[in-house]
């Protein structure tokens, strides 16, 4: 998410705080942007990327402009819809495979992530319980050589939340 606001002219600016809320009352400090030119009458554009994980419904972003004695100032809050609560995703490389599969995984939450791989016929191939931290990670799963050519399904579950895919064996 890119937040963007532009100052007029400043006068004693030391900079921003990016403030964020899921209820849009209680806000807990993002990150700071210093000025650019802490007293101008020039126009001054400012950006921030807002790259926490874990966002989800609406988020309530404000500013809080602070002078270089301390002294402080809010400006209007706007709200942000993210959409419902995914509680992770996965992309899964290289698809076909020979023998190893990388899945890297991004989480809102830590958890066991439960993996099950099963041949055309719906047998069981292979089973795996990953510890996954909250944020990115990359697990690899090790496949036998010896599997035949073919499609592959992969069923992972983790808190309640599924996803399921196709593997091609070349």
């Amino acid at each position: 998410m890119l937040l963007e606001w532009a100052t007029a002219s400043e006068q004693n600016n030391t900079g921003f705080e990016v403030q964020v809320s899921q209820d849009g009352f209680n806000f807990r400090k993002l990150d700071f942007v210093p000025t650019k030119n802490g007293n101008t009458v020039i126009k001054q554009v400012y950006t921030f990327k807002d790259t926490e994980n874990g966002k989800y419904g609406t988020r309530y972003y404000r500013l809080k402009q602070i002078d270089m004695d301390g002294k402080f100032e809010y400006f209007t809050t706007k709200a942000v819809s993210f959409g419902e609560v995914s509680s992770y995703s996965l992309k899964a490389s290289p698809n076909p495979f020979e023998s190893e599969v990388t899945l890297e995984l991004n989480a809102d939450e830590a958890g066991k992530l439960n993996v099950q791989v099963l041949d055309a016929m719906g047998r069981s191939v292979l089973t795996k319980q990953i510890e996954v931290s909250k944020g990115r990670s990359v697990e690899k799963l090790t496949l036998w050589q010896s599997l035949p050519k073919g499609i592959y399904f992969v069923r992972t579950e983790m808190n309640g939340i599924a996803n399921n895919f196709k593997l091609l064996k070349k």
